[in-house]
């Protein structure tokens, strides 16, 4: 997470049926869904403007190489994007250099770029 008053950390957990435990359900295997959860990612626009004194895309970038190398063993399912992803404003269309400067060339990396990301903007 990379913002105002906040520092930046990247979780990855994962789930295994309604039991948490990995266990068998009704004689079935239970499906287990691996993610990784990232909050208040998206600086390098506004750290490239200068917009924001605290936007500082070096800590986004150092985020999204621990990423990519959990990802390397971890192997999720998918992203999961928790909002608050664009910095200082947010995005003002989706034709904002926002997302490919904030998001599509920080995250772009082998273990990450391929995964699906489920976004809350």
């Amino acid at each position: 997470a990379v913002g105002p008053s906040h520092s930046q950390h990247s979780y990855y957990a994962s789930y295994a049926g309604s039991s948490g435990k990995g266990g068998a359900r009704g004689g079935q295997e239970a499906e287990i869904v691996k993610f990784m959860s990232l909050g208040d990612f998206g600086v390098a626009e506004c750290s490239n403007k200068g917009l924001h004194k605290k936007c500082d895309k070096s800590i986004q970038i150092r985020v999204a190489h621990a990423m990519n190398q959990a990802a390397e063993t971890f192997s999720p399912d998918f992203l999961l994007s928790l909002g608050d992803n664009f910095y200082p404003d947010g995005a003002s269309s989706l034709d904002s250099a926002q997302f490919p400067e904030s998001f599509e060339h920080v995250y772009n990396l082998p273990n990450i770029r391929d995964k699906k990301w489920q976004v809350t903007i």
